[in-house]
């Protein structure tokens, strides 16, 4: 069975993540991206491969919004960005909430708009829709009803009993063990475009139970690929996991 993860596995939601980062640091609810600094934008894309939690995104929207007038192609390192979470006062609990609520509030302001920041990875998407949504299971930190907001509205109706979300802080290797309590595989393909969600799960499931692969399309830093496989991970493209669905 093939999980996968949402954001930039499945959906490109760059662009709305983006802006969503620069609501919640600026404590407003901009629904056009021309209303937001453009160099803000182009500084957390930059940068986004960092984050792999919604809360880590607001902790890095606050260095986006100090730094964005030195310009926009400034690179943090993995250890100043970890050095930054563990140095942050507030709460990942809160920060989480503070994250969807914004996001929510963007959602029934404008749901048009907010749809609109987000489209399908193409051609993996189509392949989906071909392959049928009721095989389809979704591993993601994303809230549950974006993913099938977006699903919904790019044609792919996902089964929300697929879609094991972490909005309320569940992590993805304690989400992982719902799937195997759902499904009872004796073992899974993962795909997620984060390094770090891979190493965390490595480091939390039996490696003879999941197959663990970096997505090359997804938000990935310079260097992830290399690194997966040095890590012993797998680097698929959209192509092979497309072959892998008839498998």
């Amino acid at each position: 069975m093939i999980v996968f993860d949402f954001d930039g596995v499945l959906i490109n939601s760059l662009t709305e993540i983006a802006v969503n980062a620069y609501n919640v640091v600026t404590n407003s609810l901009h629904t056009d991206i021309n209303e937001v600094d453009p160099s803000f934008i182009k500084l957390f894309k930059h940068n986004r491969h960092l984050a792999h939690k919604p809360e880590d995104f607001v902790v890095l929207a606050k260095w986006c919004h100090e730094n964005a007038f030195h310009g926009p192609e400034q690179s943090l390192s993995t250890a100043k960005f970890n050095e930054m979470l563990e140095q942050e006062t507030v709460p990942a609990s809160q920060r989480l909430k503070t994250w969807f609520d914004t996001r929510k509030a963007f959602a029934d302001k404008d749901l048009e708009a907010w749809l609109k920041l987000n489209y399908p990875y193409q051609p993996l998407w189509d392949a989906l829709i071909k392959h049928g949504a009721e095989n389809i299971v979704v591993l993601t930190t994303k809230n549950k009803n974006s993913v099938l907001d977006l699903s919904s509205h790019y044609g792919l109706n996902l089964l929300a009993k697929n879609v094991f979300s972490g909005e309320s802080g569940i992590t993805k290797p304690a989400n992982f063990h719902a799937i195997n309590k759902a499904f009872k595989q004796d073992t899974y393909t993962f795909i997620d475009d984060s390094l770090g969600n891979l190493i965390e799960i490595a480091e939390n499931l039996p490696a003879e139970s999941v197959q663990l692969m970096l997505a090359s399309w997804g938000y990935v830093g310079s260097s992830d690929c290399a690194e997966a496989i040095k890590l012993g991970f797998q680097v698929c493209s959209q192509e092979e996991v497309i072959s892998m669905l008839g498998e």
